[in-house]
């Protein structure tokens, strides 16, 4: 899994490319959202547009990130959720739990991708 970081009006924007499924990738993305933390982030989007498949622990992560957001005031929205991963959400009910938008442009504007 390739993973990238970058700023788009006033977000810190990482995105992920591959499968979220092994151990040491998800170490790695919770140690890029613990140092955007550190480094004063607290509007982030998680871009999972290039994301093939997730498991439960790449779902892990991905409340993690949220926690560690919220326990520094500020906020995780996903952006290009496919189908599958979609799915998970919606069987995990963490699509209740996570703001979850189509793209990057909406994240930054707040439209929500759908309804809760």
């Amino acid at each position: 899994m390739n993973i990238s970081t970058k700023k788009v009006s006033g977000f810190d924007v990482v995105t992920l490319e591959g499968d979220f499924l092994t151990e040491p990738e998800q170490n790695d993305f919770r140690k890029i959202v613990k140092n955007l933390v550190t480094e004063g982030a607290r509007h982030l989007i998680v871009n999972l547009a290039a994301i093939r498949h997730v498991n439960s622990c790449g779902l892990g992560s991905m409340v993690c990130a949220l926690v560690m957001m919220k326990k520094s005031g500020g906020d995780v929205r996903f952006v290009g959720i496919n189908r599958d991963v979609g799915k998970i959400l919606e069987i995990t009910h963490l699509d209740k739990v996570f703001q979850v938008y189509p793209g990057i442009n909406e994240a930054t504007r707040g439209h929500f991708a759908f309804q809760n």
